[in-house]
């Protein structure tokens, strides 16, 4: 009878993680037998590393045919509710996508002004993409191809804006060591948008309605003025004619700018066009990852009072910190947790009586919509 195989434990402490089999020697227990009985504790953070990349290899395969499923099933949701019908179908105009009413009617709007060279005032809450919009109407114009200039008028002093705008001599202030153009003859021949033109103070309001009115622009320190052919847009989200009835604006100036209007609705007034921005962003930022059910119930609650600038800069963030291909609502409501904290949007005005002509606006805008 031929000698049988011997099996040869093999431990790691007093864990057995398997055993060797040894054919039979001639001789008693070998030196190879007791070598082998000692690899356990060698072997076993081998076996345990296999493992566990065996382990990753299947969690990121099973993670891959969920993102798969993921995708199936939102795209079937999709087609169930007719959103490839012709009146929903998602449209794009310049950086502006969306399918909503809200959006559609401007874009009906912006079709009527566009091609216009009067002047525009785009009116909206921060965030929601008004120089985007302005660039539309430049880009649909007779003007495209020409300058498309902007300034935020909000962003500097009074005196710097006046130079900003209208050009300086040399030595006509300290430090003005040489002669420069004006933004409004750097836009001769195309648009000039002034962002945030309600922030804009009386006495420099004074100034830029002179301008609109002739059609001349005299850069400080200077005593010719020169002729510029400039469509002039404007943005704001104060409510200008509110303000203007009260004196905090200049009412002839405000019907120079309101010539033609554009309101740009709000992120959380636009639906479905929130899950149409945000995998949008994703896509650009992260191709291969999507979002989970729960994280498209949990973005459709969300009030986004920082609207797509918001929207924007969360999904962002998510798509680098987000483990794995989908994103889910704990990874959104992580993210969202160390936001500022706002109960209402931030364009809501905390003096009273700026208060009472915004809530007004706010009616109007709901009343056109």
């Amino acid at each position: 009878m031929p000698p049988k195989t011997r099996r040869i434990p093999l431990h790691h402490g007093d864990r057995r993680i398997g055993h060797v089999r040894l054919s039979p020697s001639p001789v008693g227990k070998s030196d190879a037998e007791e070598m082998i009985a000692s690899l356990g504790s060698v072997l076993w953070p081998l076996l345990r590393g296999a493992r566990a990349r065996e382990a990753l290899r299947e969690g990121t395969r099973l993670r891959d045919l969920e993102a798969q499923r993921l995708e199936v099933e939102l795209a079937r949701a999709e087609a169930a509710r007719g959103v490839t019908d012709e009146a929903t179908r998602p449209r794009q105009r310049g950086g502006i996508i969306g399918r909503s009413p809200a959006v559609h009617e401007m874009f009906r709007r912006l079709d009527r002004i566009a091609h216009s060279s009067l002047s525009v005032l785009v009116t909206g809450e921060s965030g929601t993409g008004k120089e985007l919009v302005a660039r539309v109407i430049h880009d649909e114009s007779s003007r495209k191809g020409r300058p498309f200039v902007a300034v935020n008028c909000a962003a500097m002093p009074e005196a710097l804006l006046e130079t900003e705008l209208f050009g300086h001599l040399r030595g006509a202030f300290t430090g003005a060591e040489r002669d420069a153009l004006g933004l409004f003859a750097v836009a001769d021949g195309g648009t000039l948008l002034l962002d945030e033109v309600g922030d804009m103070s009386l006495a420099m309001q004074a100034k830029l309605l002179r301008v609109l009115q002739d059609g001349e622009v005299r850069p400080v320190g200077g005593r010719t003025s020169r002729k510029v052919d400039v469509r002039i847009v404007a943005a704001t989200h104060r409510p200008l004619r509110e303000l203007a009835a009260r004196g905090a604006f200049r009412e002839d100036l405000f019907f120079r700018l309101d010539v033609l209007s554009v309101h740009v609705p709000p992120l959380r007034a636009r639906g479905d066009d929130i899950m149409l921005l945000a995998r949008h962003f994703l896509e650009a930022v992260a191709p291969t990852k999507a979002f989970g059910p729960d994280a498209a119930t949990w973005l459709l609650a969300q009030p986004f009072t920082g609207n797509v600038r918001e929207l924007k800069g969360l999904v962002e963030a998510v798509s680098v910190l987000t483990e794995g291909r989908v994103s889910h609502r704990r990874d959104l409501a992580a993210k969202s947790e160390r936001r500022p904290a706002r109960s209402v949007p931030r364009d809501v005005p905390e003096r009273l009586e700026d208060l009472e002509a915004w809530a007004i606006q706010q009616a109007l805008h709901r009343e056109q919509g």
